[in-house]
């Protein structure tokens, strides 16, 4: 984790650099589910969210121990207000960077939420069709013979 210092954007390109990552995973994961899903691949991916999300809480940590040393909300509100009273161009322009690429990973995150429960549900039914194919089986009739599936395929 960084040291403290007095600028909140101190690590800025860091912390951009890390959401521009989770962005690539998580563009990366929507591929990888619109595929052929490979568990393994998204394992992959998983573990590497998981460590860039850590590293991005680490620097979003010592963003608003920052402001909050100087006063300010230790959140995106404080660091607006900081901006405002602070205004310098560059700073200003990377934050809304930043801002702006954490909408798209929010964008493409919530669509593979969405993938996943679509795939999920699939799953389900598919299972559910093997469920209803297989009550049936193990089942006894009024003559005390094991009864024959009767459902689906299995007729």
């Amino acid at each position: 984790m960084p040291k403290s210092c007095a600028d909140p954007l101190a690590h800025i390109e860091e912390e951009i650099e890390a959401v521009q990552t989770l962005l690539l995973l998580v563009e990366n994961e929507r591929q990888t589910l619109l595929g052929i899903v490979d568990a393994d691949e998204l394992d992959r991916i998983t573990a590497k969210k998981m460590a860039t999300v850590s590293q991005m809480s680490d620097l979003v940590h010592f963003r608003n121990a920052s402001l909050a040393q100087q006063g300010y909300h230790p959140d995106e509100a404080g660091m607006r207000e900081w901006l405002t009273d602070f205004p310098t161009h560059a700073s200003r322009e990377r934050w809304e960077f930043l801002l702006c690429i954490a909408h798209q990973i929010k964008t493409v995150n919530q669509a593979n939420g969405q993938l996943i429960a679509r795939l999920l549900n699939q799953n389900q039914a598919i299972l559910g069709v093997f469920g209803i194919a297989t009550q049936g089986l193990g089942l006894y009739g009024s003559d005390g013979r094991p009864q024959s599936a009767r459902v689906g395929y299995l007729k």
